[in-house]
């Protein structure tokens, strides 16, 4: 399928999947980062076109290197994760309290530990760069993603 895992690819963006949740959120507001959890399924299509387009390669690569720090879940794996708030989960439970509902999903969460966004399911580049510049502006203290999406949108 492919050479790089998602593991590997989160190492690549700064983060491991076997660190406390709270300590990558730490170093994140330290740096003034967002954690983009990026939760998968082995041998999904979807999960893996999402890697190529937006994390490998393209313009989001760049920008969510230079913005976001990455944890790697596997939403059937059983791998221990601590989440935001200090509970123990398995990756596969974690994807089941976080209501993930299709892979890729895509969690956002703010310097102080705050969910303030989940994609469920592929998105295109120019979608997925309306959701990161969303985060990373924190336009989601003052407004949704359709509406901030809507904004951008040239008026016809």
């Amino acid at each position: 399928m492919h050479d790089t895992s998602v593991r590997d690819l989160a190492n690549e963006f700064r983060s491991r999947s076997n660190v406390p949740v709270v300590a990558v959120i730490d170093e994140a507001r330290k740096a003034g980062r967002h954690v983009l959890v990026f939760m998968d399924l082995n041998d999904c299509p979807y999960c893996a076109r999402t890697l190529d387009e937006n994390f490998r390669q393209g313009e989001n690569a760049e920008y969510i290197r230079k913005h976001f720090d990455v944890i790697a879940i596997n939403v059937r794996g059983d791998s221990e994760v601590t989440w935001i708030d200090g509970t123990t989960y398995t990756e596969q439970n974690l994807a089941i309290k976080l209501k993930v509902v299709g892979t890729p999903s895509l969690v956002f969460i703010d310097p102080d530990g705050k969910k303030v966004l989940q994609l469920n399911g592929y998105r295109t580049p120019p979608t997925l760069r309306h959701a990161l510049e969303y985060v990373h502006n924190k336009a989601y203290r003052d407004q949704s993603l359709a509406a901030y999406i809507e904004k951008k949108q040239p008026a016809p």
